[in-house]
């Protein structure tokens, strides 16, 4: 059963579709041979192979020299020194094929990243023996220098027996060249295999063919080696897997390190300008409550005229002289609380003994006294026969509390200032210098400060920096028994340098669990380190170094 062709569909403006267009033809194997002599890429390649070759030879010699003299000096110590430096020379070195590849042959390969300075001979030593990238120039010189000079060998000794041969009619017609063989019999020819002359035409038009045919065939002989030098360029002068994954966990690393120190900044400002505001506000009001308290009177002041000065304050009653005819009335500055003769006698005061009424501070508030005690205005009369009594407590009852609860506040506001402080010193908003300046300058022991930055580090280093001095100026004050101090920074080269010296008793160290080592973790987040030197008697000077960003 055939099945019938589907119609095409009919084109937008209602006519026959285009036909669609055919695939691009794909260049044959024969016309990509004829042509591949002729391409810049087979230049390119050759080029590669000539002066990688005159490169990798000399690179070749200068490191077996190197490598001998560093095995020959080691017993007086200089070799291993010439060794660590062979090592970075061949870094150095690396970049030269790296540029010679990515300019003739478009491989770019990009240069693996060169790990932070250690300060130091020591510091010198392990950075250079511990540079894997070191280790793999080297190799490359070591492997690559037999394939790109045989490479260029190859396509010098290709190429002059390819145009011999091509040309070998014409210059043996014109010239003549003539041979013997083993028998004695001149032969006039100017090539030979062997006892296998090329003296006649079609011999000599046979060695052209040859020829031709092998100068087609040294681009693809030249483009194997290029292809093994460029694996190895790839493979051993550039980045590994392991060090690209250790580059983008150490660039994850800076961006958490300054996304985090970006969050504490945010939070001490909301610390700062909210909380910490509306807690000063607080402390004012209830400041402003208790002293408008403080100047409510008594309930006695109906009749003595004085009025409650504290929560502890007495009450006393006794009799007044009132004038003839006044009645005792409200006059808005106590609280009345029973009916007064003509003496003035209150009996909401005191007990008809005389004796003075102690105020119970345990006693629960009544909230109607104390919005009235607050604002001034006479509250209701208490139930239980002495109101007055009753008055006298609620007051000083809330002026206690309002005292505790000012108190409280005030203490919240100092402990609030602590956080923020320790979350981010406000110094830092004016750099490392100025904030070095204030630990000095509170510090409990004389401290002299030295610092000199060119480029600011970064907000979390300067964190770090700042809060090892801090950590460093304490344990100065509390365990070293020093009377001086010193603190001096420096950066340069990429790297943060902070130096603590005291001329204290000596004898720290990196404890496993002390303070020290606290530091030290807290440096070791960023690829920093903290070395400690205090000999028993003093000095003790500890060094942070840290990069200028944690990138």
């Amino acid at each position: 059963m055939v099945t019938p062709l589907a119609p095409s569909a009919p084109a937008p403006g209602g006519g026959a579709a285009p036909p669609a267009a055919p695939p691009p033809d794909r260049p044959s194997v024969w016309h990509t041979i004829l042509r591949e002599p002729f391409r810049p890429r087979a230049w390119r390649d050759y080029a590669y192979l000539l002066v990688g070759a005159v490169l990798a030879w000399v690179a070749f010699s200068v490191l077996a020299m190197l490598i001998w003299l560093s095995i020959v000096l080691t017993t007086i110590g200089v070799g291993i020194v010439l060794a660590a430096l062979t090592v970075r020379a061949a870094r150095i070195y690396a970049a030269a094929p790296r540029a010679l590849a990515g300019s003739l042959l478009d491989e770019r390969v990009p240069t693996p990243r060169r790990r932070r300075r250690r300060r130091g001979i020591v510091g010198w030593l392990r950075a250079s023996f511990g540079d894997v990238d070191g280790w793999r120039s080297i190799a490359f010189v070591i492997v690559s220098a037999p394939v790109t000079i045989g490479g260029a060998y190859a396509v010098i000794v290709l190429w002059a027996t390819s145009a011999t041969a091509a040309t070998y009619p014409v210059w043996w017609s014109l010239f003549g060249p003539e041979n013997t063989d083993d028998a004695g019999v001149v032969r006039h020819s100017g090539v030979q295999l062997g006892q296998f002359y090329f003296d006649t035409w079609p011999r000599a038009l046979g060695l052209s063919l040859i020829g031709i045919v092998l100068l087609f065939a040294i681009p693809w002989v030249a483009r194997g080696f290029t292809s093994v030098d460029r694996l190895l360029v790839r493979g051993l002068l550039g980045p590994t897997r392991t060090s690209d994954r250790v580059d983008d966990l150490e660039v994850t690393r800076a961006k958490a390190v300054d996304q985090s120190a970006a969050t504490l900044r945010r939070i001490e400002r909301d610390l700062h300008d909210g909380t910490q505001a509306r807690l000063v506000a607080l402390a004012m009001h209830l400041d402003m409550a208790r002293d408008h308290l403080a100047n409510v009177p008594g309930p006695d002041a109906a009749g003595s005229g004085s009025g409650a000065k504290g929560g502890a304050e007495r009450v006393g009653a006794g009799p007044t002289d009132a004038p003839p005819g006044h009645e005792d009335t409200d006059t808005g500055e106590g609280v009345d609380t029973g009916e007064g003769d003509d003496t003035g006698e209150g009996d909401d005061t005191a007990d008809d003994t005389g004796e003075d009424t102690a105020v119970d501070p345990t006693e629960p508030l009544d909230p109607t006294l104390v919005a009235g005690a607050a604002t001034g205005a006479p509250a209701a009369a208490s139930p239980g026969g002495l109101p007055g009594l009753t008055t006298a407590a609620e007051i000083a009852r809330a002026r206690e509390l309002l005292e505790r609860a000012h108190r409280d506040a005030l203490d919240a506001i100092a402990e609030l200032r602590d956080v923020t402080r320790s979350i981010h010193p406000p110094a830092l908003d004016r750099g490392l210098d100025a904030a070095l300046a204030t630990l000095a300058a509170r510090s409990g022991v004389p401290t002299e400060v030295d610092v000199r930055i060119t480029r600011r580090p970064s907000p979390a280093i300067e964190t770090i920096a700042y809060y090892c001095a801090a950590e460093l100026l304490t344990n100065v004050a509390k365990h070293a028994g020093a009377t001086r101090a010193a603190i001096v920074a420096r950066g340069e080269a990429g790297v943060l340098r902070l130096q603590v010296t005291d001329d204290g008793r000596g004898g720290a160290h990196l404890a496993d669990e002390g303070g020290l080592a606290g530091l030290a973790e807290r440096v070791g987040t960023v690829d920093g380190h903290l070395t400690v030197s205090s000999p028993a008697g003093g000095p003790t000077i500890v060094v942070v170094e840290l990069p200028l960003s944690a990138g």
